[in-house]
């Protein structure tokens, strides 16, 4: 098959996972952009390693067993080598790669930039052999687009901490029919349900202000909150998918629309206390818990409402 040509899914951002299978995807199909809109999303707390805050977790059946049918990945793993990067490099010519690298050296403007060594998986786009320079799909803090790796920079961070380079050669073994109807959304909206009750009883987040690293948790509690930001613009590519379609009428779209709108902005505003914390408090710890808190409260009981009003439809 001839090489896809793949342009970024920005239409909103929740992960690098998430975002590179839906740039393949509907770099391959538009109609794809259906099923990145679906609501199979769940709220999570208390992860082991940071605990006390609130993450969203993309957790649709639908959504992976599709992926797993379109995208096929081909493992590899190499030694580490100049000439096994160089062999890599004109592999792109003709094939779609995804790498492991190393996020230290990667990007600039990334929070990972000479601070941590992180790993995460970049897509590769092509090689600029005027510029020596790798062009790349992937997230910084400009978001989620085409960036550029110089030669020797893409070196350093495509050697993982066994010396060797691993990744994926991106296939497209299917093509899967998917369109978006009611019945999906409500089964998530069910999912979701019996999922958030908890979240809007409990009150004792974002109290915990190191981890067990001794790392200060304030940025990454904002990181979190800005998926759930990013979500609301999911819902709303949602229903307005979903008044396109038929599925609801202009009025319950109008007041959807509406409340998505209210949920977005005030995510932004928890995040934006959350980082004014890390950056002007002593310590940078979150100084407004009980603010936080009730406003996040206040988000989940609308989206409680919500939810609870597409049961009714």
């Amino acid at each position: 098959m001839k090489k896809l040509e793949i342009k970024p899914f920005d239409d909103f951002w929740l992960n690098c996972g998430f975002n590179n299978n839906f740039s393949i995807l509907t770099s391959y199909n538009k109609k794809y952009k259906e099923l990145a809109y679906l609501n199979g999303y769940k709220y999570q707390a208390y992860n082991e390693w940071s605990p006390k805050h609130i993450a969203l977790n993309n957790s649709s059946r639908i959504q992976d067993d599709i992926i797993g049918q379109v995208i096929c990945k081909e493992y590899f793993l190499v030694e580490y080598s100049e000439k096994n990067a160089n062999n890599l490099i004109n592999m792109l010519h003709d094939n779609n790669i995804m790498i492991r690298v190393d996020l230290y050296n990667w990007l600039p403007n990334s929070s990972s930039w000479h601070k941590e060594h992180n790993y995460h998986y970049s897509l590769l786009s092509d090689y600029d052999e005027a510029k020596q320079e790798i062009v790349i799909i992937d997230d910084d803090n400009r978001g989620y687009g085409v960036k550029s790796i110089p030669y020797k920079r893409f070196l350093k961070c495509i050697n993982d901490e066994e010396s060797n380079i691993t990744g994926y050669i991106i296939h497209i073994k299917n093509e899967i029919d998917y369109e978006l109807n009611m019945n999906d959304v409500l089964y998530h909206a069910n999912i979701l349900l019996d999922n958030i009750d908890f979240f809007y009883r409990e009150n004792d987040f974002w109290k915990v202000q190191v981890n067990e690293k001794g790392e200060n948790l304030c940025k990454f509690y904002a990181f979190e909150v800005f998926k759930m930001e990013n979500r609301q613009k999911a819902n709303l590519e949602l229903v307005k998918c979903l008044y396109d379609k038929k599925y609801i009428n202009k009025n319950i779209y109008e007041y959807l629309k509406k409340e998505f709108i209210y949920l977005k902005i005030e995510w932004e505003r928890i995040k934006n206390i959350l980082l004014k914390d890390y950056m002007y408090s002593a310590n940078n710890v979150a100084t407004n818990i009980d603010k936080l808190n009730l406003l996040k409260t206040n988000c989940i009981k609308k989206e409680i409402e919500i939810w609870k009003k597409f049961k009714c439809l």
